[in-house]
């Protein structure tokens, strides 16, 4: 039985996070997980309902929309890569108690039976409070990191 997930973390800079997870799935089973808007809802943000809606093409739009009991609000932007089986990135244009915009972007690398995903926030305008930020962010992304795999893992079966 699989001890849980393999997740890392580097060490925060001003304005980014960026955190790895390796998952006991092919490259194919995790792209299904970003590829299709739904299946990233149901992972994106473990801990507020959210619907995310995007069209699957470098460009397309975006949008996010936070449904919680303490806090709603709704992000857009667009597509900044989609290239199947690599790589999915976001570039969102924030909520006015965020940054003016970030980018989130995720790679997968094959390894024989595990799919490494790597995530990178990026959120360059919010350097002076950053700290703050990675205090916001980092958990939230290790809690969606390892609903994504878990997600992986359910619907690979």
């Amino acid at each position: 039985m699989d001890s849980g997930p393999q997740l890392q973390q580097d060490i925060p800079e001003l304005g980014r996070i960026c955190q790895t997870i390796e998952i006991p799935a092919s490259i194919g089973q995790v792209w299904e997980q970003l590829e299709n808007p739904g299946a990233v809802a149901r992972w994106w943000c473990a801990c507020d309902p959210v619907d995310i809606e995007f069209e699957p093409t470098v460009g397309g739009q975006y949008r996010e929309c936070y449904r919680g009991e303490e806090i709603q609000y709704e992000l857009t932007g667009s597509v900044a890569a989609f290239d199947p089986y690599r790589q999915f990135a976001v570039k969102r244009l924030t909520a006015e108690n965020f940054d003016a915009h970030d980018t989130i972007d995720f790679k997968l690398l094959e390894y024989s039976d595990r799919t490494r995903v790597v995530l990178e926030h990026v959120y360059p305008e919010l350097e002076e409070d950053s700290g703050a930020s990675n205090e916001y962010y980092s958990p939230r992304w290790q809690d969606s990191l390892k609903q994504l795999r878990d997600q992986t893992i359910a619907t690979s079966d």
